[in-house]
């Protein structure tokens, strides 16, 4: 009890200590102190970096062009190279003219036929389409044309894809003469390693990777993307077809091995072009492409 009293005395004392001190009465005292919440300090928001993809690079495009010319004066284009591992277009050179398919059409083709076939795909049909494109068979391509209703094919995979600028042929029953664009070539092999199913992409990547040099009906299909990019994985569909008034060659397909670039380059060439020359003229329009895909070499 003396304790609690000078206790009590010398708080007394502190506070007239205070008065006289100060002038201003003493705070009360608390018997549990009372800490203010703190505020963690502001700081400025960390700023956001966006990685835009690059823009197409026309200088290299110019360059393809130029060595396509260089061998064959009056060569008309169509390239598109995109970057899947930037998710942009690397370069481009009129990406929407349209030319003659040649054999290129078969992959839309095979993509009909796998679609119709679903689960059911049978061994016969899976044969048939492998060597209908590692060989670039004409009479099995022609027997799945008729069976799959010809043009209308064209339509509905163009349809089913969003190939805006894909048109079937005037003439039903030439189904080289199916109109396609680089881009909507390149926006079918993006579906085949994007949005396929995996038993139709291990077909088609199979058969891609494993084109024969020599086709079905004799031609070399070792021009373009096989012969310029020689040291690198490859998985290619190309097309070459002879009319009156042209002569049309298309080297396109994946490269890398990770098929980190999918490559149309498609070429309509003065009728009286020989094969060699033409051939000559789309090698070195790919070779110009060289130093742009390290990551493919």
């Amino acid at each position: 009890m003396k304790q609690v009293l000078r206790a009590a005395g010398l708080l007394g004392a502190l506070a007239v200590v205070a008065v006289v001190t100060t002038g201003v009465p003493a705070a009360p005292v608390l018997a549990h102190a009372v800490i203010a919440p703190q505020t963690a300090p502001r700081t400025a928001p960390v700023p956001t970096t966006v990685t835009e993809p690059p823009p197409p690079a026309p200088r290299l495009a110019t360059e393809v062009e130029q060595a396509v010319r260089e061998v064959v004066d009056g060569a008309e284009l169509g390239l598109v190279v995109f970057d899947r591992g930037t998710g942009a277009v690397l370069t481009e050179l009129n990406p929407d003219q349209r030319f003659h398919s040649a054999s290129v059409v078969k992959l839309l083709i095979a993509l009909d036929v796998l679609d119709d076939a679903g689960e059911d795909l049978d061994q016969r049909t899976h044969d048939r389409l492998h060597d209908m494109i590692a060989a670039s068979d004409d009479g099995i391509a022609s027997a799945f044309w008729v069976a799959q209703g010809g043009p209308e094919l064209v339509t509905r995979v163009a349809e089913r894809l969003g190939l805006r600028d894909t048109q079937p042929p005037a003439d039903p029953g030439q189904w080289g003469d199916t109109l396609l664009t680089a881009q909507d070539v390149v926006a079918v092999y993006r579906h085949v390693l994007d949005d396929a199913d995996a038993r139709d992409r291990e077909l088609l990547l199979t058969a891609l990777a494993g084109a024969d040099r020599i086709a079905a009906d004799g031609f070399d299909q070792y021009f373009g993307i096989p012969d310029a990019l020689s040291g690198a994985h490859w998985a290619v569909k190309q097309g070459w077809m002879r009319s009156r008034s042209e002569v049309a060659l298309h080297t396109t397909g994946l490269v890398g091995a990770d098929q980190r670039y999918v490559i149309a380059l498609l070429t309509s060439l003065p009728a009286a072009t020989s094969w060699t020359r033409a051939a000559d003229a789309v090698t070195a329009g790919v070779g110009a492409l060289t130093a742009a895909l390290p990551k493919a070499l």
